[in-house]
């Protein structure tokens, strides 16, 4: 069913549904509101919904940089406070000679 006040303005039954949790109603519900039926809409009825809605596809956001990305990580507190014990622990173990087994094994874990 589509609603329209004036020639140009198309408004569907499902443009304001009655609320925005789809997922509560049940099958029957959604489908009717939806002006659907099990089966799934015609060929031609589809053509009319893409020439009325356009096509079900997202939008492409923009995208960041992997140099953008990686900062973001350094933002992260406790990323950064892993990485303070890490050197940490690096330099006690090399102090005392031995290999810096613990140091490896924080670092390991933040990536």
């Amino acid at each position: 069913m589509v609603l329209s006040s004036s020639p140009d303005l198309k408004v569907s039954a499902f443009a304001n549904p009655p609320s925005n949790q789809w997922h509560t109603l049940g099958s029957q519900q959604a489908i009717a509101l939806l002006e659907s039926r099990p089966q799934g809409l015609s060929p031609g009825e589809v053509e009319q919904r893409q020439q009325l809605y356009g096509l079900n596809e997202l939008q492409e956001g923009a995208s960041r940089s992997p140099w953008e990305l990686l900062w973001d990580q350094f933002k992260n507190i406790m990323l950064l406070m892993l990485i303070a014990v890490a050197l940490v622990s690096l330099v006690l173990d090399l102090q005392k000679g031995g290999f810096p087994k613990d140091a490896i094994a924080i670092l390991r874990s933040c990536y």
